[in-house]
């Protein structure tokens, strides 16, 4: 590969996956790249902060809803809402062996090259098995009942550090809207 001296800069956003990230640069393609250079490791700060939470509706109660979000910790965590209540989470995960198995694997695959630690391509037959995977964390659920239609409340999540200070998401304000019975609505 031919090298020619030059600089640059990018600038771009990096989602906290909680695994050290390093960012390789090269030239060509990815069946014959050269490498320029590659970074060292980059550790995100706070690896096991409670992150991207999701609201979800239960049924058609309205007075109920479901929180997800994820973690790099293993232990239930909670979500505090409204005035003074709180719910603990199920947590559940997946790893490596659930998205790659023999089994669920189509008959045809495509074929991806990857890296090995000498910065020699070999080839793969899954992303998810080999430099694609990260560990996905663990995925937290938590319902918070007792919801009122129509109306605004606020919630956090996450959980107690060991030293007892609190690791919470920032506390987010939703209006809960009830739903519209659309088979009914224009009668």
């Amino acid at each position: 590969c031919i090298v020619s001296t030059c600089s640059g800069s990018i600038t771009f956003h990096v989602v906290n996956i909680r695994t050290d990230i390093e960012f390789v640069f090269f030239t060509g393609e990815f069946a014959t790249p050269c490498i320029l250079t590659t970074t060292s490791p980059l550790s995100f700060a706070n690896p096991n902060m409670p992150l991207y939470g999701h609201l979800s509706s239960v049924d058609s109660s309205e007075t109920s809803m479901r929180l997800t979000w994820v973690s790099g910790d293993d232990a239930p965590q909670q979500v505090q809402y409204g005035d003074g209540m709180s719910q603990t989470s199920v947590v559940t995960t997946f790893t490596q062996a659930d998205m790659c198995s023999e089994f669920l694997r189509p008959m045809t695959v495509y074929v991806f090259a990857s890296l090995d630690k000498r910065n020699n391509f070999r080839s793969t037959s899954s992303p998810a098995a080999d430099f694609w995977w990260h560990d996905p964390g663990f995925i937290h659920t938590a319902v918070m009942t007792g919801l009122q239609p129509s109306s605004i409340f606020s919630y956090s999540y996450g959980r107690y550090s060991p030293c007892g200070s609190l690791l919470m998401h920032p506390i987010i304000k939703v209006l809960h809207i009830e739903s519209i019975d659309l088979d009914n609505e224009f009668d």
